[in-house]
């Protein structure tokens, strides 16, 4: 399988990630919890649509020290996206939101946040890519 890449254009699913929260009873939850894959401190998921599968069968996730991985829910397989910008790492900083555009199934086009730097200049920034 070819690796997965980001080209650029312009400058759910439960996630295990530390420390355990508290289980209310089955019979009180409104939804069914399944651990799918385990993730370095995640920090956004959005799911892919227009697959050609099941909507929640595909995830990106992002991980605060910079990597994007796609997470195939049905199978646990996490496969990282090349050509993801480098990040600033350190205290909130780091790859933030990820989110698909709403015709992302013709365009392939996401969107990202994260933080950089420049010498001593540190700050936000979001582009565009082409999920390919």
């Amino acid at each position: 399988m070819s690796p997965l890449r980001l080209a650029p254009l312009a400058l759910g699913l439960l996630v295990a990630c530390g420390a355990e929260a508290q289980n209310p009873p089955a019979s009180q939850k409104p939804f069914v919890e399944k651990e799918v894959a385990r993730i370095e401190r995640p920090w956004a998921m959005t799911f892919l649509p227009g697959s050609g599968r099941r909507l929640t069968d595909l995830a990106l996730i992002t991980e605060k020290g910079g990597r994007l991985l796609l997470v195939d829910t049905a199978t646990g397989k996490i496969q990282p996206v090349e050509g993801v910008p480098a990040v600033s790492f350190a205290g909130q900083g780091g790859l933030g939101d990820v989110i698909v555009h709403p015709d992302f199934a013709a365009n392939r086009t996401i969107y990202l946040s994260w933080a950089e730097e420049d010498g001593n200049l540190k700050g936000a920034a979001v582009g565009r890519a082409t999920f390919v």
